[in-house]
């Protein structure tokens, strides 16, 4: 029961948190561009109005995903992904509708909501995909596994978190510039995400080694 709590808390705090308030950032750039304005992120400054609509929402729905994939509340792990983006799309929703600058009509935030809220998985999908996958085919282990071990898991998400925040910064940039995102992530930032690959790819095998390392202790201990 212990270990379970801890998990959760663990998980909440360095995996799903971060991951939840990028969800919502995405969403609302895609929906709603004013309210992200509003939030006076070139300052980089929290403050109580991001509380309210980015950080308190990602919280309770990051509990509400590792509730249900490490408690005896799980039917089926693979049901934490569903319920993360119902639980983002309903979330965004409701704010986009208290926070409608634009004056939309219902059916035209839901719309926005729903197109944001897609593209933010997928992308999500595809940047935990570059580091994830390499993982679990070099360490020759399943996602599941890779789950249940915090540590890993936590270590793993590093990489797709720096990167999905890296893309996010651009995208807000962006917001204020009229930029080219290539040219100015390869051209501006060219030393930063150099050193940036670099420290991935050394996660990624270092993080391959461990879990190998783990599975042949545990294999010898079993023989």
């Amino acid at each position: 029961m212990i270990d379970t709590i801890i998990k959760i808390i663990l998980n909440t705090a360095f995996v799903s948190l971060p991951e939840e308030i990028f969800l919502l950032l995405f969403t609302f750039y895609i929906s709603n561009e004013l309210l992200i304005n509003s939030f006076d992120v070139q300052f980089y400054r929290v403050t109580k109005r991001m509380t309210k609509i980015l950080l308190i929402p990602a919280l309770i729905i990051g509990l509400i995903s590792n509730i249900t994939r490490y408690t005896s509340l799980q039917f089926d792990m693979n049901l934490a992904t569903p319920i993360t983006v119902i639980c983002i799309f309903i979330t965004t929703i409701v704010i986009n509708l208290n926070c409608n600058y634009n004056n939309d009509k219902i059916s035209t935030i839901i719309i926005k909501t729903l197109k944001g809220t897609l593209c933010g998985v997928v992308i999500v999908g595809l940047l935990e995909s570059l580091f994830v996958v390499p993982v679990i085919i070099g360490a020759e282990t399943t996602i599941t596994a890779l789950n249940n071990n915090i540590i890993f898991n936590i270590i793993c998400s590093f990489p797709s978190r720096i990167l999905q925040y890296m893309l996010m910064f651009i995208l807000l940039v962006k917001i204020n510039k009229d930029i080219n995102i290539i040219d100015y992530t390869l051209k501006k930032h060219k030393i930063i995400t150099s050193i940036y690959m670099i420290i991935n790819i050394i996660i990624m095998i270092t993080l391959t080694y461990l879990i190998n390392q783990l599975n042949m202790s545990t294999n010898n201990t079993i023989i």
